[in-house]
């Protein structure tokens, strides 16, 4: 699903798309750099208790655990592979691959849009 969102903040996207998508209330809340709590309204919830939810709340609530009904991975990729990386690199510096390498044999280079690591290889670029 696509839905148009406002603003920046990752947290408030996502709770923009449940709701815009799957028109289900969600609150979705930090805990740390790498874990959430997302939690999903009922039909039947109060709305105002819903949307007044604090972080704080939201860890009582998930420490209890009062039921987990799903568990979901979300990744964020771009799309690039090696063939792409190399094509790029291949018009920026097929005239000099040298003044890429600097007499390695291989070059470690990172994808602009998502900062993915690649290695590549003189040989492999003169392919």
């Amino acid at each position: 699903s696509a839905v148009d969102v406002e603003g920046l903040d990752i947290v408030l996207i996502f709770e923009q798309y449940y709701r815009r998508s799957d028109q289900m209330s969600t609150r979705l809340f930090e805990i740390t750099d790498e874990k959430l709590v997302l939690l999903r309204a009922l039909p039947d919830v109060d709305p105002e208790w819903f949307s007044s939810l604090t972080r704080e709340r939201a860890v009582e609530i998930a420490e209890r655990d009062l039921k987990t009904l799903e568990h979901r991975a979300f990744r964020f990729r771009c799309g690039c592979n090696q063939d792409r990386i190399l094509e790029v690199i291949r018009g920026l510096f097929e005239d000099d691959p040298e003044e890429l390498f600097c007499g390695d044999e291989g070059v470690e280079v990172f994808c602009p849009r998502c900062g993915r690591r690649w290695w590549v290889e003189r040989d492999r670029l003169e392919e």
